[in-house]
């Protein structure tokens, strides 16, 4: 693997865990030109070191497969009579721009740009074998790692900036080497994005930005900024796409709060009944997007409401369950045409674990009644314990104590009844009072990894997915379109305690 792979793979890990310098941010991003694909931007990396990210880093590099990137970044040390952590601290400890042109098409090309200080910058010429390439805008072009990458270097302010690219990627490399040093007209700084996204956290603890120019038909941005404090990481995000996005109500989260309750995990999602395909929208994939009512009939369509929820929790038995709920318009004519889907299904589920077929349709008669169905597996096949040799699935309907009011009604199906029947009555009750005011929400959620750790280690789960999970006691995200024109959210995550 490449130097510059080596160098943009640390450098995007810095996310995790970065000192803030005041203005930094601004200062990385005069940097970058405006019109770049993708932009990472981080001001201030080599304290990550000294951070918890270290450990994250050390557990998280072998799910990445980075041992040979991290080979050759101590190979590339020694070369610099270097210990591996002083040439990160030496090469990207102050401020460093990722800058993509193309990634979209098979022409993608990268290439970074470091500050460092004028004895660093002789170091390296001294040091490592250079070969002269040629000159662009005055600047000498060198060669490096034998061909393979092409280093140009200028002086900036009280040091110096490397640009560093692969040779195959000499356009973006002689396009940035034009103003490597100087002023950058239309730089990134100076951009309409630069300034929407960097509204998005307070300044002080704005560590890193990234930014990524969306493919059409969905065309426009997406960009963030990431902070970290004690424990915690926070991206706030945005996304502008040129299409505009499908307007949604605005709706309370503590209406579900039946569905959060014992959770593990839990996601609240709309989706708009009446899209094909979301995603045509600029809308985000959503953790739900493989529900089945997620892609409905036509029997489906005017029945369901735009409200997806789903949860994790622990039965007693230890093993993992999972309940969903969807918001319907009409409790007593959504009943038939989801019961004939939930035939289906379970036939479905049983045919593909080997059992025997199952299909028996409720018709919507009593909606309220709970129904279950026999899930079983042919002896030897593996199944999440959620459905061992066998189980069943329950499903019920509710209507709202106040059905004039959004939603009108729930459908709440899982892996474990009582719960079914426990969140359904809870539906039914009246709703709590809000303790703040309803949003126009696309997605909500929240998990405890390292709880789910837990309940996994019995299933066929990979050890490395597991260790990392269990680096991270909490999870969190919401994400809301307050217009036709911009979503935003936030997502946080909480490292572990060591243990």
């Amino acid at each position: 693997m490449s130097i510059l792979r080596t160098l943009a793979m640390l450098a995007c890990a810095v996310v995790f865990s970065c000192a803030a310098r005041a203005g930094g941010l601004q200062a990385v991003a005069a940097l970058a030109p405006a019109d770049a694909d993708v932009i990472v931007l981080i001001n201030g990396a080599s304290d990550m070191r000294r951070g918890d990210a270290q450990a994250v880093l050390d557990a998280v590099l072998p799910f990445l497969q980075l041992t040979n990137t991290s080979k050759r970044w101590e190979e590339f040390a020694a070369e610099l009579d270097w210990t591996p952590d002083k040439a990160f601290d030496k090469l990207l400890g102050q401020r460093v721009a990722l800058i993509g042109d193309n990634i979209w098409s098979n022409d993608r090309a990268f290439a970074l740009i470091t500050e460092v200080d004028r004895r660093t910058a002789n170091h390296l010429r001294t040091e490592l074998p250079i070969a002269p390439r040629k000159l662009v805008a005055g600047k000498a072009v060198m060669a490096i790692e034998k061909g393979a990458l092409e280093l140009i270097s200028a002086r900036h302010q009280w040091g110096s900036l490397l640009l560093i690219g692969p040779s195959e990627d000499a356009l973006l490399l002689d396009k940035l080497a034009g103003t490597l040093g100087e002023d950058v007209p239309d730089a990134f700084s100076t951009s309409p994005a630069f300034k929407r996204i960097i509204q998005a956290a307070p300044r002080e603890q704005a560590h890193a930005l990234f930014f990524v120019r969306l493919p059409d038909p969905v065309g426009g941005w997406v960009g963030g900024v990431v902070f970290a404090r004690d424990q915690w990481v926070t991206v706030s995000a945005i996304v502008q796409p040129h299409k505009k996005l499908p307007a949604i109500n605005a709706w309370s989260p503590e209406d579900w709060s039946p569905m959060k309750r014992g959770a593990l995990a839990f996601a609240l999602e709309v989706r708009p009944s009446d899209l094909d395909d979301p995603a045509e929208f600029g809308l985000p994939e959503g953790i739900l997007s493989d529900m089945l009512w997620l892609a409905p009939s036509d029997e489906l369509r005017p029945v369901l409401g735009d409200l997806h929820a789903a949860s994790l929790t622990e039965d007693e038995r230890g093993a993992l369950t999972i309940t969903t709920a969807v918001s319907v318009k009409n409790v007593n004519e959504a009943a038939a045409p989801i019961d004939a889907m939930m035939a289906d299904f379970v036939t479905d589920v049983n045919i593909q674990r080997g059992g025997a077929a199952w299909s028996h349709d409720f018709g919507g008669f009593l909606p309220e009644a709970t129904r279950h169905a026999p899930i079983k597996a042919a002896p030897g096949v593996w199944a999440l314990s959620l459905w061992q040799s066998s189980g069943e699935f329950a499903w019920t309907f509710r209507q709202s104590p106040h059905p004039q009011d959004a939603p009108a009604g729930w459908f709440i199906a899982g892996t474990e009844p009582e719960r079914v029947k426990t969140i359904a009555a809870a539906f039914a009750q009246d709703a709590p009072k809000h303790e703040r005011p309803p949003g126009k929400y696309l997605s909500i959620g929240a998990a405890h990894p390292a709880e789910l750790a837990r309940v996994l280690q019995r299933e066929q789960v990979s050890p490395i997915v597991l260790a990392m999970m269990r680096l991270f006691s909490e999870v969190g995200w919401y994400i809301q379109a307050p217009s036709t024109t911009e979503a935003h959210g936030k997502f946080y995550l909480q490292l572990a305690e060591p243990k």
